[in-house]
């Protein structure tokens, strides 16, 4: 009888595992830049999901806003 190693089992759910937490972690990261998911960025693509996450622009970030000021005084 043959049993193997073991190895491929133990294999495939530690990337599993590992596939989780990438996602949870790209997870986060979206969430504090104001966007919705992001899950599945770190679960199937690990740390480049990191990357690309992390790249990605805030939701929260305002626009710089710009007022015209004359330099005539208003009495005039």
């Amino acid at each position: 009888m043959y049993y193997g190693s073991g190895f491929g089992g133990g294999y495939i759910i530690g990337l599993l595992v590992s596939s989780i937490v990438f996602g949870f972690i790209t997870r986060a990261i979206n969430t504090g830049k104001g966007r919705e998911g992001g899950f599945w960025w770190g679960f199937f693509l690990g740390v480049i999901g990191i990357i690309v996450v992390a790249c990605r622009s805030s939701v929260n970030e305002s626009q710089p806003t710009y007022s015209y000021q004359s330099s005539t005084p208003s009495y005039l």
